[in-house]
């Protein structure tokens, strides 16, 4: 059986199953028996229209386990070849699959040039790597996998992403951490009150917005007020991939303005920076009231949240490049900008006291045009701040008291009552022995566990450059 039913179309296709990645290991559930099915795979593959007829067609798996035998008959029906790999003792070595896989996609790919298209049924973040190279030599790359359980490097690596059902979920309902605990019992209330399908999503958003002002955990910060960033992440945690461009938005600040225009929530400005989130009943002193009809006039002519001119100097200084740049320019662009931060006079003197992390997500995005924190693999601000200043003099701390402020400042004035955020998204393992190095980490290797970074996975990537 082919990916297309079209006799007229070639044999461009390679598909490899990773198998060990389907079945979660080898002590998989009854869920998996009933509910993996290599037929509907496929069928999902054809229906996108992005594949060819199948040249190659390989599964690996320990196919001498008796536990798979469960799929015996999809592999032949579906005239895929098994590709057995073991230890030399029978058993089964962690990753032995994804080297065996990525060894193949590499012979395929100098040995078979009239292959064009690789789809890599796996949700493993070592892929991503592979997924690059295949670029390089013009191939086009379609992932497949869990959508629970994938590696977001390696689904924003792919030129498109086919999301299949999870047997061991129950439902669409997507677990998504937070930092704030409060954040998090109130998405546990409110988990038996989705919308229904025919509602827009602003329904779902007001009666997040309702919640979130009725909540006795955030009454004492919203007093006070708190970062817009606690609010982004809330509603991302109860709407799985929210953007604010699906509902017509730009920028976060500017939808915000929008969602809370008939709620008892304001937005206020503590210039010259300081964006915070408080009641309409509170409003602080020295603040001032922004909404709908004014928040264009207090931002940044194209981006920013406020109208800074340090960000119009910063602007003047450094190029700005688009958010489809290559990984490795966003990542040199990202230093370029923190570096002109922690150098510029103005800059220091506020970082002395501390700087809302909004103005650098404004800066960021002020150079990388299009930049949202998923391009690199990062779910939060936070996590992007922690590991762009985790070995410069500066750094992004935590009010311990209220957990919902946040500042940027230099490491030798870090405050009473404030602690150091070091974002888990960083392997903790390596941190010591990429400092001695004095190389941070590239984005890739985020959301790879450390054994891996020396793999021969890891290492095949490298070993192949596009000859000029």
């Amino acid at each position: 059986m082919n990916a297309t039913t079209d006799v007229n179309a070639p044999y461009n296709t390679a598909i490899f199953y990773d198998v060990e990645n389907l079945i979660k290991g080898y002590g998989f559930s009854k869920k998996i028996v009933q509910g993996l099915s290599l037929h509907d795979i496929l069928k999902k593959i054809g229906e996108t229209g992005k594949t060819g007829r199948i040249a190659s067609h390989k599964a690996y798996a320990n196919w001498l386990n008796p536990t798979l035998a469960f799929l015996h008959a999809e592999l032949i029906d579906l005239d895929i070849e098994p590709i057995t790999v073991t230890s030399p003792k029978g058993g089964v070595i962690k990753n032995v699959a994804d080297i065996r896989l990525a060894i193949d996609v590499v012979d395929t790919l100098h040995n078979h040039p009239e292959i064009t298209t690789y789809v890599i049924i796996s949700g493993d973040g070592a892929y991503a790597s592979l997924a690059r190279k295949l670029h390089e030599y013009s191939k086009v790359v379609v992932g497949c996998a869990y959508k629970q359980s994938t590696n977001k490097m390696f689904a924003s690596a792919c030129d498109h992403f086919i999301w299949i059902e999870d047997p061991e979920v129950d439902n669409d309902k997507v677990e998504v951490r937070v930092s704030d605990t409060r954040s998090q019992h109130l998405i546990e209330k409110l988990n038996g009150k989705e919308a229904n399908e025919s509602n827009l999503i602003w329904i779902r958003i007001n009666e997040l917005l309702a919640a979130f002002v009725a909540s006795k955990e955030y009454k004492r910060s919203l007093e006070n007020g708190i970062n817009p960033s606690v609010i982004r992440e809330f509603i991302g945690a109860a709407i799985p991939n929210f953007n604010p461009t699906m509902l017509g938005f730009d920028r976060f600040i500017d939808f915000l303005a929008h969602a809370i225009d008939n709620t008892d929530l304001a937005i206020y400005l503590f210039p010259p920076s300081d964006i915070r989130i408080g009641l309409k009943s509170a409003k602080p002193l020295n603040s001032v009231t922004l909404s709908k009809g004014n928040i264009k006039r207090f931002g940044h002519d194209d981006c920013g949240e406020i109208r800074d001119q340090r960000i119009r100097r910063l602007t003047r200084d450094v190029k700005s490049i688009s958010s489809n740049a290559s990984t490795k320019e966003i990542v040199e662009k990202l230093k370029e900008v923190i570096e002109w931060i922690a150098a510029d006079s103005e800059f220091r003197a506020s970082l002395t006291e501390g700087v809302n992390p909004a103005t650098f997500d404004c800066a960021i995005r002020e150079i990388i045009v299009g930049f949202t924190n998923s391009r690199l693999g990062f779910s939060r601000l936070s996590d992007l701040l922690s590991w762009l200043t985790w070995d410069t003099e500066l750094c992004i701390v935590q009010n311990q008291e209220n957990k919902s402020i946040w500042k940027v400042l230099l490491r030798s004035n870090i405050p009473a009552g404030y602690a150091t955020y070091e974002s888990k998204m960083i392997p903790q393992g390596d941190i010591e022995e990429e400092k001695a190095k004095a190389t941070p980490l590239t984005p890739w290797e985020l959301n790879t566990p450390p054994k891996e970074k020396t793999s021969i996975i890891w290492q095949l990537s490298n070993l192949f450059r596009t000859k000029h």
